[in-house]
């Protein structure tokens, strides 16, 4: 079966709408907080008490860039400039994780420092990515 050139158009404006309204569903299936499907995760609310130990400080410093990095996200700067604006958001809770597992020992809290800077800035980009991505709040 041939197929006219009207219809041909006429087929080809439809499958265009088809493709657009299918990625407008995967976007909003992506932004589903939860879930197999959802690619948002709930951003955990602002803790009040300081951290007892380095395993809690390391989950406050978590929390802290997750919640940064999706305030910051809708940001139209690079994701690199957002990264940088969340670190600085979080530089307390950097700082003090080096500073605990450091326990002292400059030499230690020196190396720790800048693993925790580049373990932040690898966690900080993740989550703008994701934010932007799923257009998470």
């Amino acid at each position: 079966m041939r197929i006219s050139g009207k219809h041909r158009t006429a087929l080809a404006a439809a499958m265009t709408l088809s493709v657009l309204a299918a990625c407008s569903d995967v976007r909003a299936s992506l932004a589903e907080v939860g879930g197999e499907n959802g690619l948002c995760s709930p951003v955990p609310p602002q803790r009040r008490d300081p951290a007892a130990n380095a395993y809690q400080q390391a989950i406050q410093r978590d929390e802290c860039i997750h919640r940064w990095s999706y305030l910051f996200a809708p940001v139209g700067d690079s994701a690199e400039s957002v990264v940088g604006a969340v670190i600085g958001a979080c530089r307390a809770q950097i700082d003090r994780s080096a500073t605990l597992l450091g326990e002292g020992d400059p030499d230690a809290e020196r190396w720790y420092m800048q693993e925790m800077e580049r373990v932040a800035r690898e966690r900080a980009l993740y989550r703008v990515i994701q934010a932007r991505a799923g257009n998470c709040r």
